[in-house]
């Protein structure tokens, strides 16, 4: 992974901070969507709990900076079904990176050709009718059996094909509740991947079962996530704006407000 991710990323977020001011650059300087601002992965997001009228507005703002900036914006409106708690979440698609997904072998991924906004959501569209094609190809008839999605999910996030293909063995040894099958999967190991944890609204972290603990493709992509992360949060520019006092009030808030939910398990539980 080349610097050219990085200052991609760098180039970002400074439009954004010249646009939205540094008490909201938290929610876009976690390590989720630093992948995606770096057009590291196809799909990340931001979300902000309990938005009020000029949550939304800045939200607006940071949708115009990033259509410039090549990707494709999607905001979504919820509530948090344990506390009932609103929270919009703002779906950052990569151009460059939905370009690349059809190299895939996992299954039939389509072409992204028109990268206009009609064209990415008719393309969205098109991989949601892929996934689920490919689930009814593996398993006829189960309409619980969401592998198609999975894969679909795990290319979106940018997570090693190999990773990704061994979803089917997740389902097949019922990864929920075979407690054996879960003590053989470990956890990616990315350096600076809970950065910032109070806002973020996704991980970059992803289950490794334990054949594939060693597959080369699988430690290189840990060892270029954690790179790129790691001199990003290194570097002099993010250093310099996360001291700055709007941006550790922001935290400071999210901790609060976590702590004051946690109790009715705020933090999980989302309305589809």
């Amino acid at each position: 992974m080349s610097n050219a991710h990085r200052n991609n990323a760098i180039n970002t977020l400074t439009s954004l901070w010249e646009t939205i001011g540094t008490s909201y650059m938290p929610h876009f300087m976690t390590p989720n969507v630093l992948l995606g601002v770096g057009h590291v992965r196809a799909l990340s997001g931001v979300r902000i709990d309990a938005p009020e009228e000029k949550d939304k507005e800045v939200l607006e703002s940071a949708v115009r900076v990033l259509e410039q900036d090549g990707f494709y914006c999607q905001q979504e409106e919820g509530t948090l079904q344990a506390s009932g708690q609103s929270y919009i979440n703002l779906n950052l698609y990569s151009l460059p990176k939905l370009k690349e997904l059809h190299y895939t072998h996992l299954m039939p991924v389509p072409k992204l050709e028109d990268d206009s906004k009609a064209g990415v959501e008719a393309y969205l569209k098109d991989l949601a009718a892929v996934a689920e094609g490919s689930s009814a190809e593996r398993h006829p008839g189960d309409r619980v059996n969401a592998v198609g999605a999975d894969w679909l999910a795990g290319l979106l996030f940018g997570y090693p094909e190999p990773a990704v293909a061994s979803m089917p063995a997740f389902w097949a040894y019922g990864y929920q509740t075979n407690q054996e099958f879960r003590r053989r999967v470990h956890e990616s190991d990315i350096a600076r991947a809970s950065m910032y944890w109070e806002v973020s609204d996704g991980e970059c972290l992803y289950d490794i079962p334990w054949f594939l603990a060693e597959h080369p493709q699988i430690i290189e992509h840990q060892s270029e996530w954690s790179r790129y992360l790691d001199d990003f949060y290194s570097s002099d520019w993010h250093q310099s704006i996360a001291q700055e006092d709007d941006f550790q009030a922001t935290l400071t808030r999210a901790r609060e407000r976590d702590g004051n939910l946690s109790g009715a398990g705020a933090r999980g539980g989302q309305d589809e």
